[in-house]
């Protein structure tokens, strides 16, 4: 029954795995800025994909899903890759994690490195901490992760400002608790009103639990 809901749910609300999909195509090469042990890179069907993340726990929990082509143990803003060498970069909940100032120049980086495309997944504004991040204080992740707390909030009028195209996705806000699990119980009704609110999240980012951010980038003659 799950399995069948997420297979109507792919049609009918479009989500994170759609959208990368089609905003990464038909590119052939990507890098994954603080990729994390199990990045939606996995579900894209890319030539050359590098994920790069600043530890090493996660780094190794990656190839062991074998989600890229390469990997690089750094930090995402001193990663030495060379400018416009890679057709799309993206970043996916980890601008927040950063201050802002760092955050900015995160995306100013990743503007540097790729040719054609840049794509941002942040939280929707200010958001509580999540319990689960809280508890990674304690976990094999924390020695090596330097970007571990909620730094710094980002809204779609903000990344308009920086010439992103924005969405919404994840359906409302505050629909969600700031894990991303339903707020409505029991789950399951809270999950499918969620995700029916998508259909009106994905036209108003503002009020939504997620901003989808991607940018063209112009060709230098």
């Amino acid at each position: 029954m799950k399995r069948l809901y997420e297979f109507a749910k792919r049609k009918a609300f479009p989500g994170l795995e759609f959208y990368l999909n089609k905003w990464t195509n038909p590119f052939d090469s990507l890098a994954d800025f603080g990729c994390g042990p199990a990045s939606p890179a996995m579900y894209l069907h890319i030539k050359k994909k590098l994920g790069i993340d600043a530890a090493n726990a996660a780094i190794d929990e990656s190839r062991k899903r074998n989600i890229f082509t390469e990997y690089l143990v750094a930090d995402v803003l001193h990663t030495g890759l060379r400018k416009k060498s890679y057709d799309v970069t993206m970043s996916l909940d980890v601008v927040n994690l950063m201050e802002k100032k760092d955050g900015l120049a995160l995306i100013k980086e990743m503007e540097r490195i790729a040719k054609k495309r840049v794509i941002i997944l942040c939280p929707n504004g200010s958001i509580e901490e999540p319990k689960e991040m809280k508890g990674q204080s304690h976990s094999k992740y924390k020695s090596e992760y330097k970007y571990l707390k909620y730094r710094s909030s980002w809204t779609a009028k903000g990344m308009r400002g920086k010439g992103y195209t924005v969405i919404g996705i994840n359906g409302l806000k505050w629909l969600r608790e700031s894990n991303a699990k339903p707020r409505i119980k029991p789950t399951f009704l809270g999950v499918i009103i969620s995700d029916a609110s998508q259909l009106f999240a994905r036209f108003f980012p503002s009020t939504a639990f997620h901003l989808l951010c991607y940018k063209e980038l112009k060709q230098s003659k």
